[in-house]
């Protein structure tokens, strides 16, 4: 019995590296399709109000 829990352990543990081996081996599933932009807001308020202004007033534009 003894044995038998050993056999299936051990087969056990090279089927999960094996398992582990072939995900790091296979090559990464890239992106073909064009990028998207990406548009983020935020909320109106009195300590945005300073980045708000800024960006009206093209300071990020002239500052780099």
């Amino acid at each position: 019995m003894k044995r038998n829990i050993a056999a299936f352990a051990f087969i056990a543990l090279i089927a999960g590296i094996g398992i582990i081996a072939w995900h790091f081996t296979s090559p990464p599933q890239l992106y073909s399709e064009p990028a998207e932009p990406i548009v983020l807001g935020g909320l109106v308020s009195d300590t945005n109000i300073m980045l708000f202004t800024a960006e009206d007033q093209q300071f990020f534009a002239k500052n780099g």
